[in-house]
């Protein structure tokens, strides 16, 4: 098993990232197989694959670079 922390900086930017509910999370856990859970701003993601687990985490943290320059992310 796989695992791997992210911090995100700003917790507005990381609930919008999240999603309502953290259903942006379900949806890229869903179609990755990747287990994702929050506490705060940040997000442990765990998986089977370590090629699963960068491709998450790199999902994540690029999906947070947008946020950060002002896009919506939905």
């Amino acid at each position: 098993m796989f695992k791997r922390k992210l911090e995100f900086d700003d917790s507005a930017l990381a609930s919008e990232l999240f999603g309502p509910q953290s259903a942006n999370l379900a949806m890229l856990a869903e179609k990755s197989g990747v287990r994702i859970e929050t506490r705060g701003s940040a997000a442990m993601l765990s998986a089977d694959s370590e090629a699963d687990l960068d491709i998450a985490a790199n999902v994540l943290s690029q999906l947070y670079g947008i946020a950060q320059s002002g896009i919506a992310v939905y």
